[in-house]
């Protein structure tokens, strides 16, 4: 049986997740080349505006946007990378609505009492 949707009024930082299953794929997406990114962190569409760019970015932090997450990104983007200019990055996207995934509790992250919610990335 799955867990029940918990909607939330509290934005939480979008960072530190890791696929907890096997009900992931790994996509490459186009990024804007020589930007640093935290592995780990939740990948939404870049938009300008109310426009979508073509690109993918991280959500911002606590995404007090409401934007729609993706995926996890798998690897981190540095500066000191020889890649670091390359435009496509690696994502864990979910192949279902019930895949798991872990993620790190710390101040201004979900906590112990998120542990079984769902999380819907994307619409």
């Amino acid at each position: 049986m799955a867990n029940p949707t918990t909607l939330t009024t509290n934005r939480m930082t979008t960072a530190n997740f890791r696929p907890a299953d096997d009900q992931w794929i790994t996509t490459t997406l186009p990024f804007k080349a020589s930007t640093a990114q935290v592995c780990g962190s939740g990948v939404r569409p870049e938009t300008s505006g109310a426009d979508v760019t073509g690109f993918y970015t991280l959500a911002l932090t606590q995404n007090a946007g409401g934007d729609d997450l993706i995926g996890i990104l798998a690897f981190p983007i540095v500066s000191t990378d020889a890649d670091y200019a390359a435009p496509y990055r690696d994502v864990f996207i979910p192949r279902t609505t019930t895949a798991k995934a872990y993620f790190t509790v710390t101040t201004g992250t979900f906590t112990a009492v998120d542990v079984g919610k769902t999380v819907v990335l994307g619409t």
